[in-house]
């Protein structure tokens, strides 16, 4: 195997490995999508518990869609990471029927902090929202 097969294959040992304990993940319906270094893709299906009083989805929930794809994304080097804050900006409604994706990854990446950026979309490409986030490696 070559080393950046090793290296995909290492982040997705480690991730798969904190994606087996995340019970809000498995509960909202999330699936792991991709996984490389630095980057993970987690979807969601929009259904009738995820909308608000507006028939659209909450956004506190694609926020947890980001948030979990961000926390997937900094621990592919198998190491502690703790979210110091994340910032969303909301740019189009997630309707009830829709899959939403979140990809995440690393803007930068220093020695104990990183930046990453986190994309929401639809199946389609429509931009839903965008959050940056930064971690702190605590381990």
């Amino acid at each position: 195997m070559s080393d950046g097969a090793n290296s995909v294959a290492r982040a997705r040992r480690a991730v798969e490995a904190r994606w087996a304990h995340d019970a809000a993940a498995r509960e909202l319906g999330m699936a792991l999508e991709t996984v490389e270094p630095d980057t993970a893709t987690v979807s969601m299906l929009v259904g009738a518990d995820l909308v608000n009083g507006h028939d659209i989805c909450h956004g506190g929930f694609i926020l947890t869609l980001a948030e979990t794809a961000l926390m997937l994304a900094c621990h592919t080097d198998a190491r502690e990471h703790d979210v110091q804050g994340t910032q969303i900006t909301f740019i189009a409604p997630g309707r009830r029927g829709m899959r939403l994706l979140a990809q995440a990854h690393a803007r930068h990446r220093g020695e104990r902090n990183a930046i990453w950026d986190v994309s929401v979309r639809t199946e389609t490409g429509e931009a839903i929202a965008e959050v940056r986030g930064h971690t702190r490696r605590t381990g």
